[in-house]
């Protein structure tokens, strides 16, 4: 069973950077996907493609690494593919909707859009429990991303969510407790 253990922090510059870094790349490959999808709906439209065709995590992930985009190295490497795979998860969705609309347009208010840019400056970063670690009682991040460690209770690590909130970041540590026992 998964358990979430938050933090608040009100002001961070560090924070700041990381998520603006996340923003950009999310904003970058969700560019390069959706060009993808509407020129391929174009041939499609025209009878040159069977389907339409979008760029999957994988593709976009090589994209990326041969590219060397700068938004993805200034990321932690397990960081910046979890934003690709946030990225691809929601692409994923908008075509479920799709699915569904076609079937039953009164479950809807309105065709699905696809996934949309972010606005802000800000997005999630998320850590994996391969980048984070423990130490005496304390989460050390990896170096790249210049944070300072958090005091912890917590000793078995899923993952690492920074959330931006308008006034705040809001680090969720996400944890794994056994279903046999009780706090």
């Amino acid at each position: 069973m998964n358990r979430v253990e938050r933090h608040i922090v009100v002001k961070s510059k560090v924070l700041d950077d990381l998520a603006l870094k996340s923003k950009n790349l999310y904003n970058k490959a969700n560019y390069q996907i959706r060009q993808r999808f509407i020129n391929s709906s174009k041939l499609m439209n025209q009878g040159l493609l069977d389907c339409a065709e979008w760029l999957r995590y994988d593709e976009l992930d090589k994209l990326c690494k041969i590219n060397k985009w700068s938004e993805y190295e200034a990321l932690p490497a397990q960081t910046a593919q979890q934003i690709l795979k946030l990225l691809d998860k929601n692409w994923v969705s908008f075509f479920k909707a799709i699915k569904v609309w076609n079937k039953s347009k009164d479950k809807f208010t309105g065709r699905p859009k696809l996934p949309g840019y972010i606005r802000n400056n800000k997005n999630i970063v998320i850590f994996t429990n391969q980048q984070v670690r423990i130490r005496n009682g304390f989460i050390i991040f990896p170096q790249k991303a210049n944070l300072n460690p958090i005091k912890t209770k917590v000793t078995n690590i899923c993952q690492v969510r920074i959330i931006p909130r308008y006034t705040c970041y809001i680090i969720e540590i996400v944890y794994e407790k056994d279903k046999r026992f009780n706090e």
